[in-house]
């Protein structure tokens, strides 16, 4: 960015001269504008160097004083006065209230015109304007490769500093600060910084967000990191310019990535993908950006459809490195010719999501994985004295829904009725979630559809109910249900005649089918 500066020493124009502010010499120029009329300074703009010959304040001491006041109001960057054509000299009056205000005059030789003075600020911004770009892209491949060779923060956070030309400070994700730095040409009053950043080390994040709201010069900005393991603030001035959105994920990427390479995350078995699924399952609700940063940064593709299966890594026994990858090994050969499933865990939780196309039905897409369930369960028989219980969400195609499918498949896997089996599935238990916290409507149900059956079961020591359930399950065979049950064909149809007797049906009654398996989820619920 051009500054008053670069206009007196190293834009090529010669005999220029800063006659006031001489603080304010490393100001921006970011527009040049002329003032041949005192109506028109209410169109200036901020940092913006106005160009005059004098003639309209000419004689006029009051209007003088009165531009250089509206001037500074606007904050323009200077006034610069052509002499030797209106004046000899700059008027007394221009600049005795410009020292008052601490705005600064530049005093123009004759003979550069103003189209001259405009042609060379306008170019220097053209230029800067394209050459920006290619300058962040360079950084960003130097910072780059500065992670991939493990630098440290303070060599890190000192480039990027220096770049920025702005302080900058990293925070874990205890809100502490690992890493402060300011750029090295710091002027001195750019100490309040360092000041800021003695409280911050005592007393976290929350000491500097309470002492940049007493900071009338400067603004503070906070990004989190995508694996949400930590944020980077930057300080800066309330009229400097800071990057681009695009330049600022590709640092909070890198910065992602250092984080994982210097093992400030919490540890865990095998990989950093623990601090995936605690991110998920944390109470605090992240915004969706946020969501797909993380996504990004650890490889979920949430542009797919998924099903999310868990398991208790305490029922599997002998539990280490090597189980947890023989595991995971057998979840990719289980869905071998599918989407790479994602897979994360934590010392509690084995998760698996499996992806599948966005136009995928929802219920093929879940029987396919109750498919890899039972293939799951029968390569996981070696490890654990019983069968390993699996939970399955719905599925879910929305990244907002991540943290609501492991919720599901949690939820799945801690239900536990007589029908479930080692399976359990979240769409499939919903009839008893939706009843589980209204006892009143369970007993409704068990004494309308029931009680007859439990009497008689009760009187005669029959297991009515137990054919009940199995002739459900069966989807109304009798063979299928005998089979199941381990009794003889011709002694179930008697078992189902008297059940038809005792309930007054004959199973014909789709509505009241439905009610009957509502009345056993609710007995199971009670038992």
């Amino acid at each position: 960015m051009p500054t008053i500066k670069w206009l007196l020493k190293e834009s090529g124009l010669s005999n220029l001269r800063l006659l006031t502010s001489f603080n304010h010499i490393n100001s921006p120029i970011r527009s040049v504008n002329v003032l041949d009329n005192p109506d028109v300074s209410k169109w200036f703009k901020k940092d913006e160097l106005i160009l005059t010959t004098g003639f309209i304040f000419l004689d006029n001491p009051e209007l003088q004083r009165s531009i250089v006041r509206d001037l500074k109001e606007f904050g323009c960057a200077a006034l610069a006065i052509k002499i030797r054509r209106y004046f000899r000299s700059i008027p007394e009056a221009i600049l005795d209230e410009a020292a008052k205000l601490d705005f600064p005059i530049i005093e123009l030789p004759f003979f550069y015109g103003f189209s001259t003075i405009s042609q060379v600020v306008f170019n220097q911004l053209d230029i800067e304007a394209h050459a920006l770009p290619i300058a962040r892209q360079e950084f960003i491949q130097n910072f780059m490769d500065d992670v991939l060779n493990r630098s440290s923060w303070d060599d890190l956070l000192q480039k990027l500093a220096d770049f920025l030309e702005m302080p900058v400070s990293l925070v874990d994700e205890q809100e502490m600060p690992l890493c402060s730095i300011a750029p090295t040409n710091t002027l001195p009053d750019d100490e309040w910084f360092q000041r800021i950043m003695e409280n911050a080390y005592s007393q976290g994040v929350t000491a500097i967000e309470k002492l940049m709201l007493k900071n009338a010069t400067h603004k503070m900005q906070s990004m989190d990191l995508p694996n949400q393991m930590g944020r980077l603030l930057i300080f800066y001035k309330k009229d400097q310019a800071i990057p681009p959105e695009d330049f600022w994920q590709c640092i909070l990427r890198l910065l992602a990535l250092a984080f994982e390479q210097q093992n400030f995350s919490l540890q865990n078995r095998e990989h950093h993908s623990s601090f995936f699924l605690r991110v998920v399952m944390q109470k605090q609700k992240l915004t969706e950006q946020e969501i797909k940063n993380l996504c990004l940064f650890y490889g979920f593709d949430f542009h797919k459809s998924w099903i999310c299966l868990t398991t208790n890594l305490p029922a599997v026994k002998g539990l280490s490195n090597d189980m947890m990858s023989k595991m995971k090994q057998d979840v990719l050969q289980t869905a071998a010719g599918f989407s790479t499933p994602f897979i994360c865990t934590n010392n509690n939780i084995f998760c698996c999501f499996f992806l599948f196309p966005t136009d995928c039905h929802p219920l093929k897409a879940l029987h396919t994985v109750r498919q890899f369930a039972r293939g799951l369960i029968k390569k996981w028989k070696p490890y654990a004295n019983s069968p390993i219980p699996i939970g399955i969400s719905s599925c879910h195609n929305s990244v907002a829904s991540i943290r609501q499918s492991l919720e599901e498949s949690l939820t799945a896997l801690n239900t536990n009725t007589k029908d479930t089996g080692s399976i359990r599935s979240y769409l499939h238990l919903l009839p008893a979630l939706m009843i589980g916290n209204h006892p009143q409507n369970q007993a409704i149900l068990i004494r309308n559809f029931l009680e007859p059956v439990l009497q008689y079961d009760h009187e005669h020591h029959t297991n009515l109910t137990g054919t009940l359930r199995a002739y459900l399950n069966a989807n109304y065979n009798a063979s299928l249900a005998a089979k199941s049950m381990y009794l003889h064909r011709n002694t179930t149809i008697n078992h189902i005649e008297k059940i038809k007797e005792l309930l007054d049906i004959q199973f014909d009654n789709a509505e009241e089918n439905h009610l009957i398996y509502l009345a056993l989820l609710a007995l199971d619920i009670q038992q």
